[in-house]
């Protein structure tokens, strides 16, 4: 007689068997199956094939300008410097027995 395997091997192959069967008909199931579009009522409606006339008349009447006038026309691309704030922090007093020392620190960077 054959010697039968221990109960916990027989449950970890059939679970290992159910997590790959499942995982194939989820795919399956995803690949074939078409999703649901929502399009709004307002996008269906039929397009008007005429053409409107207002607008038309609107780019007739635009203000253009010539060669000569875009040539005259030089934008500034130069940046306005923003003003610079300069943090001087406050003295320090070191006062020691033989004499007292005044420091005054200098700011290495202006904000």
């Amino acid at each position: 007689m054959k010697p039968r395997p221990p109960s916990f091997v027989l449950v970890a192959i059939s679970t290992s068997i159910t997590i790959f069967v499942w995982i194939a008909f989820e795919i399956y199931r995803v690949l074939t199956s078409t999703p649901t579009v929502d399009v709004p009522q307002e996008i269906l409606e039929p397009i008007s094939a005429q053409l409107d006339t207002k607008a038309l008349d609107r780019i007739n009447s635009s203000f253009y300008l010539t060669d000569e006038e875009i040539d005259q026309f030089s934008p500034s691309l130069v940046a306005t410097p923003s003003p610079t704030v300069t943090i001087e922090p406050p003295s320090v007093n070191i006062a020691t027995e033989e004499s007292q020392i005044q420091i005054t620190p200098t700011p290495t960077e202006s904000f």
